[in-house]
């Protein structure tokens, strides 16, 4: 009996031991494994910062959002702003009549959700104009990284060294890796199941296989596109005098 006791516990010491040397290779620092504190996990926050410039045309804030749906008059137009497409309808309202004064009113309380995915309930438009002056004035940097994607979803290992807990996650959003990374702690150590996929700006896409890659790939295109942060959506339009002047600059066959 006393022999059967000393082998059950020799097979649960050895157990023990084999689970804690597979922890320990689990927990081993490199290259491949982030902290809350690595540069790589600083960019990764910004590249999964919220964009908020595609509504500029209606808060004239690139930090911040209008959460949908929302209603607006629009030079004395109420208009019903249910999905992103619909922004559109503004503009061409205010591109009506070139010499008019373009109004637009939010029809309050509406909610508008910040670049770190914050949601914040705005009863006027003071409320609304004081949390747009934190943001970034036109044409200045901002922290976000918008000239490149993830292709989602996929894998990552978190694992704590106190706790010697692993968990397992599969990533879908921005937003859930934004979350993700805001939320570790010291003692976290966090690990993609490589390879990834990123998406450049102008629809390339980039086969990740290590960190060292991502922190490459990330710094080389972070400044390369065009964010499009400016608050006058006639940005994009043709101007008539430079088009004139390439027309009659050139010779054309047609």
């Amino acid at each position: 009996m006393v022999i059967r006791f000393n082998l059950l516990i020799l097979s649960f010491s050895l157990l023990l031991n084999a689970c804690q040397s597979e922890i320990d290779q689990l927990i081993l620092p490199t290259e491949q494994t982030l902290t809350s504190s690595s540069p790589v996990t600083g960019l990764l926050k910004k590249m999964t910062l919220k964009d908020g410039s595609i509504d500029n045309i209606l808060d004239k804030a690139s930090c911040l959002t209008i959460q949908l749906p929302v209603t607006v008059v629009v030079n004395n137009q109420q208009i019903n702003i249910d999905i992103e497409e619909d922004i559109k309808f503004i503009g061409r309202i205010f591109d009506e009549f070139e010499n008019d004064l373009d109004t637009l009113y939010f029809i309050f309380p509406i909610t508008v959700i910040t670049t770190t995915y914050q949601s914040i309930q705005v009863t006027n438009s003071d409320e609304l104009l004081n949390l747009a002056a934190m943001c970034s004035e036109e044409g200045e940097d901002d922290d976000d990284i918008e000239c490149l994607d993830f292709d989602f979803p996929f894998t990552i290992s978190i694992y704590n060294s106190v706790t010697q807990s692993q968990n397992v996650k599969t990533i879908n959003t921005d937003e859930e890796l934004w979350m993700l990374l805001d939320d570790l702690d010291d003692n976290d150590l966090l690990s993609f199941q490589f390879p990834i996929t990123l998406i450049v700006f102008d629809g390339t896409t980039l086969t990740i296989t290590d960190n060292n890659q991502l922190e490459e790939a990330i710094t080389a295109y972070k400044t390369s596109c065009d964010e499009d942060d400016d608050f006058d959506f006639h940005d994009d339009r043709i101007d008539k005098t430079e088009l004139f002047q390439v027309l009659t600059s050139h010779e054309w066959k047609i």
